[in-house]
């Protein structure tokens, strides 16, 4: 028997982590220091509140739960293989729920980014790729 190259990719695996309450998990833990070097990266690289923000590979929103307070109401967009994993994120850890607009959380397995603007200013792919086999990481590098 084969096992995926990944475990994002066995079916079943977010249904399942997510009913063990293991959205954090999903993401690779450290959810609390590792948001905290997103978003010091991201201001170190210029982020300003009026910017639109684009989280490719958002998850439970990591960093998006610390992005989305920073930024103008609105400014925030995730994307993410799992829309189960961005609902649980949004319903659990977004503490304003009025500044993120849920249609900004887009289910995106083919980073096709369909339905972000064109004018996004700034965009983070934290351990997104890391994560990819090669056939999905040609892919996502095309587009």
């Amino acid at each position: 028997m084969t096992r995926p190259i990944s475990p994002y990719l066995t079916p079943g695996f977010y249904d399942r982590e997510l009913a063990r309450g293991r959205h954090r998990d999903i993401v690779g833990g450290r959810w609390d220091e590792t948001g905290e070097a997103q978003m010091r990266v991201l201001l170190e690289a210029g982020l300003q509140p009026q910017h639109r923000l684009l989280d490719i590979g958002c998850g439970a929103l990591r960093l998006g739960c610390k992005a989305v307070p920073y930024l103008a109401p609105g400014h925030y967009w995730g994307t993410d293989q799992s829309a189960a994993l961005m609902q649980r994120g949004y319903d659990l850890e977004l503490t304003d729920k009025s500044r993120l607009p849920p249609a900004q959380l887009v289910e995106d397995a083919a980073f096709a980014f369909p339905g972000i603007p064109p004018e996004i200013d700034m965009a983070i792919a934290w351990g997104v790729f890391t994560h990819l086999p090669a056939p999905f990481l040609a892919g996502a590098l095309a587009n």
